[in-house]
């Protein structure tokens, strides 16, 4: 049986878990599928002990975030699979609709077994009406300096990140400019307060019925 520490116990007591999935150390290290493999098996460890197991699941909803989107080594995977698109505001992002889409190219494209021992662990361990998907960047992306002639929104890609490139220091251009970096907080808590009041009224029903 797996050692269970105060990080993994107080995942195993919450209702939503956010997963950061970072494509740039995983080409590099190729560790995510390991360490998330590992604290799944303490996960299902505790909630079989705790009683909280909903069958083959896990019971906490789970956001997935690609993160590193405005690194050229995560966008122009992205772009080359289609999967970028401007928003009303011109800032370029892979739409929520296609973040699941997104994750799994990632996860096969990795040309390792590794990826797609991630991608199952994910499909194994959450129901799939309680795993939501987002690609996000920290940072963002620099804006335009010059207007669209054609009236139309500005599509921002430059780089807000600069630096030596060489391993040196580097530093955030001009104002930070996040893509979904409250988005996965917000679905966590709106979905997980829905699912408490449907639990607490489906309780008061059951309280409420006449015994036999």
């Amino acid at each position: 049986m797996p050692t269970i520490n105060e990080s993994v116990a107080a995942l195993a007591r919450s209702d939503g878990i956010i997963f950061l999935f970072d494509p740039v150390a995983e080409a590099e290290h190729r560790y995510s599928a390991k360490f998330f493999a590992d604290t799944l098996a303490m996960l299902n460890t505790m909630s079989v002990r705790d009683g909280r197991s909903a069958g083959r699941y896990l019971p906490q909803r789970l956001a997935v975030c690609v993160t590193k989107f405005d690194d050229d080594r995560v966008f122009h995977r992205a772009a080359a699979a289609g999967l970028v698109f401007g928003d009303a505001k011109g800032t370029l992002r892979v739409p929520d609709r296609l973040a699941a889409e997104f994750f799994e190219f990632i996860c096969k494209d990795t040309g390792q077994a590794n990826g797609l021992h991630l991608l199952e662990a994910v499909r194994n361990n959450f129901r799939p009406r309680s795993v939501r998907y987002f690609v996000t960047s920290a940072v963002g992306f620099s804006a335009a300096s010059a207007g669209d002639m054609t009236g139309g929104p500005i599509l921002r890609r430059d780089p807000n990140i600069q630096g030596s490139g060489q391993g040196g220091p580097q530093q955030v251009r001009e104002q930070a400019r996040p893509i979904n970096v409250l988005e996965p907080l917000l679905y966590l808590v709106r979905n997980v307060r829905r699912g408490r009041a449907l639990q607490e009224m489906r309780e008061r029903m059951t309280a409420d019925r006449p015994g036999p």
